[in-house]
Protein backbone atom coordinates (compact mmCIF):
# COMPACT_ATOMS: atom_id res chain seq x y z
CA UNK A 1 0.00 0.00 0.00
CA UNK A 2 1.24 3.28 -1.11
CA UNK A 3 0.70 6.80 0.48
CA UNK A 4 1.56 10.35 0.07
CA UNK A 5 -0.21 13.15 2.32
CA UNK A 6 0.20 16.41 1.77
CA UNK A 7 4.25 17.23 1.77
CA UNK A 8 5.08 14.01 3.20
CA UNK A 9 7.34 11.18 1.57
CA UNK A 10 5.75 9.20 -1.07
CA UNK A 11 5.79 5.88 1.14
CA UNK A 12 5.31 2.09 0.52
CA UNK A 13 3.57 0.81 3.70
CA UNK A 14 3.45 -3.43 4.86
CA UNK A 15 1.53 -4.30 7.88
CA UNK A 16 1.57 -7.75 9.45
CA UNK A 17 0.01 -8.91 12.50
CA UNK A 18 -0.21 -12.54 13.87
CA UNK A 19 -1.27 -14.68 17.48
CA UNK A 20 2.18 -17.02 16.76
CA UNK A 21 1.70 -20.40 15.83
CA UNK A 22 2.72 -22.01 19.15
CA UNK A 23 -0.01 -19.46 20.56
CA UNK A 24 -2.96 -20.41 18.13
CA UNK A 25 -6.00 -20.09 19.85
CA UNK A 26 -5.38 -17.56 22.53
CA UNK A 27 -5.29 -13.91 22.69
CA UNK A 28 -2.74 -11.15 20.82
CA UNK A 29 -0.46 -9.33 23.21
CA UNK A 30 0.67 -6.94 20.11
CA UNK A 31 -0.93 -4.19 18.63
CA UNK A 32 -0.24 -1.92 15.57
CA UNK A 33 -1.26 1.41 14.97
CA UNK A 34 -1.08 4.30 11.98
CA UNK A 35 -1.84 7.91 11.76
CA UNK A 36 -4.92 6.51 9.72
CA UNK A 37 -6.67 4.97 12.49
CA UNK A 38 -7.22 8.52 14.16
CA UNK A 39 -9.51 10.24 12.04
CA UNK A 40 -8.74 13.94 13.51
CA UNK A 41 -5.25 13.04 12.43
CA UNK A 42 -6.26 13.30 8.55
CA UNK A 43 -6.04 17.29 8.67
CA UNK A 44 -2.69 17.67 10.63
CA UNK A 45 -0.41 15.48 8.18
CA UNK A 46 1.47 18.53 6.95
CA UNK A 47 2.23 19.91 10.41
CA UNK A 48 2.66 16.76 12.08
CA UNK A 49 3.87 13.81 9.50
CA UNK A 50 2.89 10.36 9.69
CA UNK A 51 2.68 8.67 12.81
CA UNK A 52 3.29 4.66 12.92
CA UNK A 53 3.47 2.33 16.32
CA UNK A 54 4.47 -1.25 17.24
CA UNK A 55 3.25 -2.37 20.66
CA UNK A 56 3.64 -5.60 22.70
CA UNK A 57 2.16 -6.37 25.87
CA UNK A 58 2.90 -8.55 28.57
CA UNK A 59 1.48 -9.05 31.86
CA UNK A 60 -1.23 -12.18 31.71
CA UNK A 61 -3.51 -12.40 28.50
CA UNK A 62 -6.13 -9.67 29.29
CA UNK A 63 -3.48 -7.31 30.60
CA UNK A 64 -1.03 -7.91 27.87
CA UNK A 65 -3.94 -7.03 25.13
CA UNK A 66 -5.40 -4.17 27.14
CA UNK A 67 -2.25 -2.51 27.41
CA UNK A 68 -0.89 -2.38 23.93
CA UNK A 69 -3.62 -1.45 22.90
CA UNK A 70 -4.09 1.58 24.90
CA UNK A 71 -0.72 2.29 24.22
CA UNK A 72 -1.69 2.69 20.52
CA UNK A 73 -4.81 4.35 21.16
CA UNK A 74 -3.57 6.92 23.63
CA UNK A 75 -0.12 7.85 21.57
CA UNK A 76 -1.99 8.43 18.51
CA UNK A 77 -5.00 10.64 20.00
CA UNK A 78 -2.09 12.52 22.36
CA UNK A 79 0.26 13.00 19.30
CA UNK A 80 -2.23 14.08 17.04
CA UNK A 81 -4.85 16.42 19.58
CA UNK A 82 -1.55 18.38 20.72
CA UNK A 83 -0.94 21.67 19.20
CA UNK A 84 2.60 21.63 19.49
CA UNK A 85 4.58 21.11 16.04
CA UNK A 86 7.76 20.38 17.92
CA UNK A 87 7.54 16.54 16.79
CA UNK A 88 10.05 15.07 19.45
CA UNK A 89 8.42 16.85 22.02
CA UNK A 90 5.15 16.01 21.40
CA UNK A 91 5.47 12.47 20.53
CA UNK A 92 7.00 12.75 24.23
CA UNK A 93 3.91 13.99 26.05
CA UNK A 94 2.17 11.19 24.20
CA UNK A 95 3.96 8.36 25.16
CA UNK A 96 3.77 9.73 28.52
CA UNK A 97 -0.06 10.12 28.40
CA UNK A 98 -0.22 6.77 27.27
CA UNK A 99 1.83 5.66 30.11
CA UNK A 100 -0.28 7.48 32.70
CA UNK A 101 -3.47 6.08 31.11
CA UNK A 102 -1.81 1.81 31.40
CA UNK A 103 -0.41 2.67 34.98
CA UNK A 104 -3.80 4.30 35.93
CA UNK A 105 -5.73 0.92 34.49
CA UNK A 106 -3.43 -1.25 36.59
CA UNK A 107 -3.72 0.72 39.97
CA UNK A 108 -7.91 0.58 39.39
CA UNK A 109 -8.11 -2.97 38.19
CA UNK A 110 -7.06 -5.85 40.43
CA UNK A 111 -7.10 -8.46 37.79
CA UNK A 112 -5.12 -6.00 35.72
CA UNK A 113 -1.93 -5.14 38.25
CA UNK A 114 1.34 -6.01 36.39
CA UNK A 115 0.46 -4.88 32.74
CA UNK A 116 2.39 -3.07 30.53
CA UNK A 117 3.71 -2.67 27.17
CA UNK A 118 6.53 -2.17 24.91
CA UNK A 119 6.57 0.63 22.52
CA UNK A 120 8.18 1.71 19.34
CA UNK A 121 6.80 4.47 17.35
CA UNK A 122 8.11 6.51 14.16
CA UNK A 123 7.02 9.65 12.67
CA UNK A 124 7.75 10.26 8.77
CA UNK A 125 7.90 14.06 8.52
CA UNK A 126 9.14 16.13 5.55
CA UNK A 127 12.60 14.21 4.99
CA UNK A 128 13.21 12.90 8.68
CA UNK A 129 11.82 9.82 11.16
CA UNK A 130 11.93 10.76 14.61
CA UNK A 131 11.88 7.34 16.77
CA UNK A 132 10.65 6.87 20.77
CA UNK A 133 10.83 3.37 22.20
CA UNK A 134 10.80 2.00 25.39
CA UNK A 135 11.15 -1.41 25.76
CA UNK A 136 12.34 -4.21 23.55
CA UNK A 137 10.37 -3.69 20.51
CA UNK A 138 12.46 -2.86 17.73
CA UNK A 139 13.09 -0.11 14.97
CA UNK A 140 15.79 -1.17 11.75
CA UNK A 141 16.98 0.51 9.11
CA UNK A 142 17.60 -1.47 5.88
CA UNK A 143 19.81 1.42 3.89
CA UNK A 144 21.93 0.50 1.06
CA UNK A 145 22.24 -3.09 1.25
CA UNK A 146 22.96 -2.96 4.81
CA UNK A 147 20.79 -3.51 8.11
CA UNK A 148 20.99 -1.33 11.53
CA UNK A 149 19.47 -1.49 14.84
CA UNK A 150 18.38 2.77 15.55
CA UNK A 151 16.40 1.66 18.72
CA UNK A 152 17.78 0.78 21.97
CA UNK A 153 16.70 -2.30 23.63
CA UNK A 154 15.75 -1.45 27.29
CA UNK A 155 16.81 -4.83 29.10
CA UNK A 156 18.54 -6.01 31.73
CA UNK A 157 20.29 -8.59 29.56
CA UNK A 158 20.96 -5.42 26.90
CA UNK A 159 22.36 -3.28 30.20
CA UNK A 160 24.97 -5.96 30.65
CA UNK A 161 26.13 -6.04 26.71
CA UNK A 162 26.39 -2.58 27.27
CA UNK A 163 28.63 -1.89 30.12
CA UNK A 164 30.92 -5.42 28.65
CA UNK A 165 30.03 -8.05 31.46
CA UNK A 166 28.17 -10.48 29.41
CA UNK A 167 27.86 -11.13 25.55
CA UNK A 168 25.75 -10.94 22.71
CA UNK A 169 25.43 -14.82 22.70
CA UNK A 170 25.12 -15.12 25.99
CA UNK A 171 22.37 -12.05 26.57
CA UNK A 172 20.65 -14.91 23.82
CA UNK A 173 20.28 -17.55 26.47
CA UNK A 174 20.34 -16.01 29.43
CA UNK A 175 17.91 -16.56 32.06
CA UNK A 176 16.99 -12.89 32.29
CA UNK A 177 16.51 -12.05 29.04
CA UNK A 178 13.26 -11.07 29.30
CA UNK A 179 13.58 -8.88 31.90
CA UNK A 180 12.79 -5.22 31.15
CA UNK A 181 14.11 -2.27 32.53
CA UNK A 182 11.61 0.06 30.83
CA UNK A 183 8.38 -0.53 29.32
CA UNK A 184 4.61 2.09 29.35
CA UNK A 185 2.37 1.27 32.53
CA UNK A 186 4.76 -0.20 35.05
CA UNK A 187 6.25 2.88 36.58
CA UNK A 188 4.64 6.90 36.60
CA UNK A 189 7.60 7.80 34.03
CA UNK A 190 8.03 6.68 30.94
CA UNK A 191 11.13 7.36 29.72
CA UNK A 192 11.69 6.73 26.64
CA UNK A 193 14.71 7.12 23.89
CA UNK A 194 14.91 9.19 21.24
CA UNK A 195 16.73 9.50 17.88
CA UNK A 196 15.99 11.30 14.23
CA UNK A 197 17.09 10.44 10.87
CA UNK A 198 17.32 12.07 7.29
CA UNK A 199 15.39 10.50 5.20
CA UNK A 200 17.34 8.74 1.52
CA UNK A 201 15.19 7.79 -1.19
CA UNK A 202 15.21 3.84 -1.09
CA UNK A 203 15.21 3.21 2.75
CA UNK A 204 13.20 1.10 4.34
CA UNK A 205 12.25 1.27 8.44
CA UNK A 206 11.52 -1.90 9.98
CA UNK A 207 9.42 -1.68 13.43
CA UNK A 208 8.70 -4.82 14.93
CA UNK A 209 8.18 -6.99 18.81
CA UNK A 210 10.24 -9.34 19.81
CA UNK A 211 8.30 -12.40 17.89
CA UNK A 212 10.36 -11.29 14.76
CA UNK A 213 13.50 -10.23 15.71
CA UNK A 214 13.61 -12.91 18.71
CA UNK A 215 13.55 -15.47 15.46
CA UNK A 216 14.43 -14.30 12.77
CA UNK A 217 18.02 -13.83 12.32
CA UNK A 218 19.63 -10.46 11.43
CA UNK A 219 20.58 -11.81 7.75
CA UNK A 220 17.34 -13.45 7.55
CA UNK A 221 16.09 -10.07 7.58
CA UNK A 222 18.69 -8.49 5.48
CA UNK A 223 17.79 -11.43 2.74
CA UNK A 224 14.34 -10.31 2.89
CA UNK A 225 14.44 -7.13 2.88
CA UNK A 226 16.76 -6.76 -0.06
CA UNK A 227 14.50 -8.20 -2.31
CA UNK A 228 11.08 -7.30 -1.01
CA UNK A 229 9.49 -4.17 0.39
CA UNK A 230 5.72 -3.17 1.10
CA UNK A 231 3.08 -6.10 2.28
CA UNK A 232 4.56 -8.46 0.16
CA UNK A 233 7.97 -8.32 2.97
CA UNK A 234 5.67 -8.07 5.79
CA UNK A 235 3.71 -11.23 5.15
CA UNK A 236 6.87 -13.21 4.12
CA UNK A 237 8.49 -12.17 7.29
CA UNK A 238 5.73 -13.10 9.31
CA UNK A 239 5.69 -16.32 7.51
CA UNK A 240 9.22 -17.18 8.28
CA UNK A 241 9.06 -16.50 11.88
CA UNK A 242 6.27 -19.45 12.12
CA UNK A 243 8.27 -21.73 10.27
CA UNK A 244 10.87 -21.30 12.92
CA UNK A 245 7.38 -22.18 15.86
CA UNK A 246 6.48 -18.72 15.76
CA UNK A 247 6.59 -18.90 20.10
CA UNK A 248 5.36 -15.52 20.17
CA UNK A 249 2.95 -12.85 18.80
CA UNK A 250 4.40 -11.22 15.80
CA UNK A 251 3.79 -7.49 15.39
CA UNK A 252 5.17 -5.66 12.04
CA UNK A 253 5.23 -2.78 10.32
CA UNK A 254 7.59 -2.32 7.03
CA UNK A 255 7.96 1.72 5.70
CA UNK A 256 9.63 1.83 2.48
CA UNK A 257 10.76 5.42 1.04
CA UNK A 258 9.94 5.57 -2.63
CA UNK A 259 10.29 9.53 -2.91
CA UNK A 260 10.95 12.46 -0.62
CA UNK A 261 8.94 15.68 -0.95
CA UNK A 262 9.64 17.69 -4.06
CA UNK A 263 12.11 14.92 -5.12
CA UNK A 264 14.61 15.80 -2.75
CA UNK A 265 16.23 12.52 -3.17
CA UNK A 266 17.79 13.12 0.33
CA UNK A 267 17.56 15.13 2.96
CA UNK A 268 19.34 18.36 2.95
CA UNK A 269 18.60 19.62 6.20
CA UNK A 270 18.46 18.02 9.86
CA UNK A 271 17.52 18.42 13.29
CA UNK A 272 18.25 15.65 14.95
CA UNK A 273 18.74 15.80 18.75
CA UNK A 274 21.84 12.80 17.91
CA UNK A 275 23.50 12.80 14.77
CA UNK A 276 23.14 9.19 14.41
CA UNK A 277 22.69 9.52 10.27
CA UNK A 278 26.53 10.21 10.36
CA UNK A 279 27.50 7.03 12.26
CA UNK A 280 25.66 4.11 10.89
CA UNK A 281 27.42 1.08 11.15
CA UNK A 282 25.71 -2.54 9.14
CA UNK A 283 25.42 -5.22 10.94
CA UNK A 284 28.55 -7.55 11.00
CA UNK A 285 26.49 -11.32 10.96
CA UNK A 286 23.49 -12.92 12.31
CA UNK A 287 24.61 -13.26 15.61
CA UNK A 288 25.78 -9.38 16.51
CA UNK A 289 23.52 -6.29 16.64
CA UNK A 290 24.87 -2.96 16.80
CA UNK A 291 22.60 -0.52 18.55
CA UNK A 292 22.47 3.32 17.35
CA UNK A 293 23.64 5.53 19.90
CA UNK A 294 20.88 8.10 21.24
CA UNK A 295 19.71 10.89 22.99
CA UNK A 296 19.77 9.64 27.03
CA UNK A 297 21.42 5.85 26.64
CA UNK A 298 24.91 5.31 25.54
CA UNK A 299 26.92 1.71 25.56
CA UNK A 300 29.46 1.74 28.80
CA UNK A 301 32.89 0.85 27.88
CA UNK A 302 34.02 -2.50 29.09
CA UNK A 303 36.66 -2.00 31.96
CA UNK A 304 40.11 -1.54 30.91
CA UNK A 305 42.86 -3.08 32.35
CA UNK A 306 45.47 -0.65 34.60
CA UNK A 307 49.20 0.09 34.03
CA UNK A 308 51.40 -0.90 36.54
CA UNK A 309 52.74 2.05 39.02
CA UNK A 310 55.72 3.88 37.39
CA UNK A 311 58.77 2.09 39.23
CA UNK A 312 60.58 4.45 41.94
CA UNK A 313 64.34 5.06 41.92
CA UNK A 314 66.89 6.96 43.81
CA UNK A 315 69.94 8.67 43.18
CA UNK A 316 73.07 8.16 45.79
CA UNK A 317 73.44 12.15 45.43
CA UNK A 318 70.34 12.53 47.27
CA UNK A 319 71.12 14.77 50.09
CA UNK A 320 70.49 13.92 53.23
CA UNK A 321 67.59 15.43 54.53
CA UNK A 322 65.64 13.20 51.50
CA UNK A 323 67.22 9.86 52.80
CA UNK A 324 65.82 10.72 56.18
CA UNK A 325 62.58 10.87 54.80
CA UNK A 326 62.85 7.92 52.84
CA UNK A 327 63.49 5.72 56.61
CA UNK A 328 59.97 7.37 57.46
CA UNK A 329 58.66 6.23 54.66
CA UNK A 330 60.06 2.99 55.22
CA UNK A 331 58.35 2.50 58.11
CA UNK A 332 55.00 3.85 56.82
CA UNK A 333 55.60 0.70 54.79
CA UNK A 334 55.73 -1.83 57.68
CA UNK A 335 52.36 -0.36 58.75
CA UNK A 336 51.40 -1.27 55.62
CA UNK A 337 52.34 -4.75 55.68
CA UNK A 338 50.55 -5.35 58.73
CA UNK A 339 47.46 -4.01 57.49
CA UNK A 340 47.99 -6.05 53.81
CA UNK A 341 48.63 -8.84 55.49
CA UNK A 342 45.02 -9.87 57.31
CA UNK A 343 43.42 -9.21 53.89
CA UNK A 344 45.99 -11.64 52.16
CA UNK A 345 47.63 -9.51 50.10
CA UNK A 346 51.06 -10.11 48.78
CA UNK A 347 53.75 -7.31 48.78
CA UNK A 348 56.39 -7.14 46.53
CA UNK A 349 59.06 -8.56 46.90
CA UNK A 350 58.20 -11.54 49.34
CA UNK A 351 59.67 -14.62 48.26
CA UNK A 352 56.08 -16.01 47.30
CA UNK A 353 54.68 -13.16 45.30
CA UNK A 354 52.12 -13.72 42.74
CA UNK A 355 50.30 -11.58 40.32
CA UNK A 356 46.98 -9.87 41.47
CA UNK A 357 45.25 -6.88 40.60
CA UNK A 358 45.33 -3.38 41.33
CA UNK A 359 43.98 -2.18 44.60
CA UNK A 360 43.28 1.35 46.06
CA UNK A 361 46.18 2.51 47.78
CA UNK A 362 45.27 1.13 51.43
CA UNK A 363 46.88 4.02 53.57
CA UNK A 364 49.32 6.69 52.73
CA UNK A 365 52.90 5.65 53.28
CA UNK A 366 51.90 1.91 51.81
CA UNK A 367 54.67 0.61 49.78
CA UNK A 368 52.39 -2.21 48.49
CA UNK A 369 52.33 -2.35 44.70
CA UNK A 370 50.30 -4.37 42.64
CA UNK A 371 50.12 -5.58 39.35
CA UNK A 372 46.88 -5.31 37.43
CA UNK A 373 45.27 -8.35 35.70
CA UNK A 374 44.34 -7.98 32.03
CA UNK A 375 41.64 -10.34 30.99
CA UNK A 376 38.35 -11.01 31.98
CA UNK A 377 35.65 -12.88 31.16
CA UNK A 378 31.79 -14.12 32.14
CA UNK A 379 30.09 -17.37 31.91
CA UNK A 380 26.17 -17.86 32.86
CA UNK A 381 25.48 -20.13 35.72
CA UNK A 382 22.33 -22.27 36.78
CA UNK A 383 23.14 -21.18 40.46
CA UNK A 384 23.93 -17.59 39.80
CA UNK A 385 22.86 -14.85 37.33
CA UNK A 386 26.44 -13.83 36.80
CA UNK A 387 29.72 -15.55 37.79
CA UNK A 388 33.10 -13.83 36.40
CA UNK A 389 35.79 -16.41 36.03
CA UNK A 390 38.46 -14.29 36.24
CA UNK A 391 39.47 -11.00 37.30
CA UNK A 392 38.47 -7.72 36.43
CA UNK A 393 41.25 -4.70 36.79
CA UNK A 394 41.68 -3.03 39.10
CA UNK A 395 39.63 -5.16 41.26
CA UNK A 396 40.27 -8.80 43.00
CA UNK A 397 37.36 -11.08 42.10
CA UNK A 398 37.41 -14.44 43.57
CA UNK A 399 34.85 -16.67 42.26
CA UNK A 400 32.22 -17.64 45.02
CA UNK A 401 29.21 -19.41 45.28
CA UNK A 402 25.94 -16.96 45.45
CA UNK A 403 23.72 -18.59 48.46
CA UNK A 404 25.81 -20.53 49.88
CA UNK A 405 25.65 -18.88 53.04
CA UNK A 406 29.36 -18.33 53.12
CA UNK A 407 30.92 -14.92 51.88
CA UNK A 408 33.82 -14.64 48.88
CA UNK A 409 37.09 -14.29 50.56
CA UNK A 410 39.06 -11.16 49.26
CA UNK A 411 38.41 -7.54 48.79
CA UNK A 412 35.73 -7.45 46.13
CA UNK A 413 33.74 -10.36 46.62
CA UNK A 414 29.74 -10.86 45.83
CA UNK A 415 27.33 -9.39 48.46
CA UNK A 416 25.62 -11.58 50.71
CA UNK A 417 21.71 -11.49 51.36
CA UNK A 418 20.56 -11.74 54.42
CA UNK A 419 16.90 -10.57 55.23
CA UNK A 420 14.30 -11.15 54.51
CA UNK A 421 14.18 -14.88 53.84
CA UNK A 422 13.72 -16.47 50.73
CA UNK A 423 10.14 -16.31 49.82
CA UNK A 424 8.98 -15.07 52.91
CA UNK A 425 5.47 -13.43 52.77
CA UNK A 426 4.38 -10.69 53.84
CA UNK A 427 0.78 -8.18 53.75
CA UNK A 428 0.54 -5.11 51.73
CA UNK A 429 2.44 -2.13 53.60
CA UNK A 430 4.32 -4.05 56.00
CA UNK A 431 7.57 -2.39 56.34
CA UNK A 432 10.56 -4.42 55.34
CA UNK A 433 14.41 -3.94 56.15
CA UNK A 434 16.51 -5.27 53.65
CA UNK A 435 19.67 -6.31 54.87
CA UNK A 436 22.94 -7.86 53.27
CA UNK A 437 26.40 -8.28 54.01
CA UNK A 438 29.49 -7.54 52.28
CA UNK A 439 33.61 -8.79 52.96
CA UNK A 440 35.26 -6.79 50.88
CA UNK A 441 37.46 -3.88 51.29
CA UNK A 442 35.64 -0.61 51.55
CA UNK A 443 37.29 2.69 49.72
CA UNK A 444 36.77 6.08 49.16
CA UNK A 445 33.34 6.16 46.71
CA UNK A 446 32.49 2.40 47.49
CA UNK A 447 28.74 1.84 47.48
CA UNK A 448 26.32 -0.76 46.27
CA UNK A 449 23.72 -0.62 44.23
CA UNK A 450 20.33 -2.52 44.67
CA UNK A 451 17.47 -3.07 42.16
CA UNK A 452 14.03 -4.01 43.43
CA UNK A 453 11.81 -5.77 40.82
CA UNK A 454 7.77 -6.90 41.29
CA UNK A 455 6.58 -9.69 39.13
CA UNK A 456 9.82 -9.07 36.62
CA UNK A 457 9.21 -5.70 36.16
CA UNK A 458 11.88 -3.35 37.66
CA UNK A 459 10.18 -1.21 40.29
CA UNK A 460 13.61 0.90 41.55
CA UNK A 461 17.41 1.43 41.58
CA UNK A 462 18.75 2.00 44.60
CA UNK A 463 22.12 4.06 45.03
CA UNK A 464 23.37 2.93 49.28
CA UNK A 465 26.15 3.84 51.32
CA UNK A 466 24.13 1.29 53.66
CA UNK A 467 23.97 -2.61 53.79
CA UNK A 468 20.44 -1.83 55.12
CA UNK A 469 17.05 -0.92 52.82
CA UNK A 470 13.90 -0.51 54.63
CA UNK A 471 11.10 -0.98 51.80
CA UNK A 472 7.57 -1.09 52.48
CA UNK A 473 5.73 -2.89 49.57
CA UNK A 474 2.32 -1.52 48.52
CA UNK A 475 1.35 -3.73 45.91
CA UNK A 476 0.81 -7.43 45.86
CA UNK A 477 3.12 -9.43 43.86
CA UNK A 478 5.86 -11.66 43.90
CA UNK A 479 9.40 -9.03 44.66
CA UNK A 480 13.09 -10.32 43.65
CA UNK A 481 16.21 -8.09 44.49
CA UNK A 482 19.90 -8.55 44.19
CA UNK A 483 22.34 -6.12 44.84
CA UNK A 484 25.72 -5.07 42.87
CA UNK A 485 29.07 -3.42 44.94
CA UNK A 486 30.36 -0.34 42.65
CA UNK A 487 33.92 1.27 43.53
CA UNK A 488 34.65 3.67 40.38
CA UNK A 489 34.06 2.22 37.25
CA UNK A 490 34.01 -1.40 38.67
CA UNK A 491 31.62 -3.63 39.92
CA UNK A 492 31.76 -6.93 41.95
CA UNK A 493 29.83 -10.26 41.13
CA UNK A 494 26.05 -9.53 41.59
CA UNK A 495 24.86 -11.03 44.12
CA UNK A 496 22.30 -13.90 44.61
CA UNK A 497 18.31 -13.13 43.61
CA UNK A 498 16.19 -13.26 46.86
CA UNK A 499 12.47 -13.44 46.51
CA UNK A 500 9.42 -12.17 49.09
CA UNK A 501 5.83 -12.31 48.30
CA UNK A 502 3.19 -9.69 48.58
CA UNK A 503 -0.25 -11.21 49.38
Amino acid sequence: MAESPTNQPHITIGMALDVGRSRAGKPNQDSLGTYQDYPAAQSKLAEKGLLYIVADGMGGAAGGEEASQTAVQATLRGYYDDADTDIQRSLTQAIQQANNSIHDLGQKEPNLRGLGTTIVAAVIHHNQLILGNAGDSRAYLFRQGQLHQISVDHSWVQEQVRRGLITEEQAEVHPQRNVLTRNLGNEPDARPDFATLSLQEGDTFLLCSDGLWGVVSDAELTEILRTEHGQSAAQTLMNLANDHGGPDNIGIILLHVEELPGGAGAATTRTASVPITDRLEPLDDASTTKQMPTARLEPIAAPQATAPPTALTTSSALPKILLALLAVVLVGGLGGYFLAEPLGLMLPGAAEATATSALPTLTSGTLATFTPATTASVVASPSVRLTITTTLSPIVTPAGTAGSGAPNTGPFPAPILLEPANDATFAPTTPITLKWEWSGLYTLGTHFELQIRRDGFPIGTETLNDDTFPFTPEQPGTYTWDVVVVQGEQESILSEERTFIVR
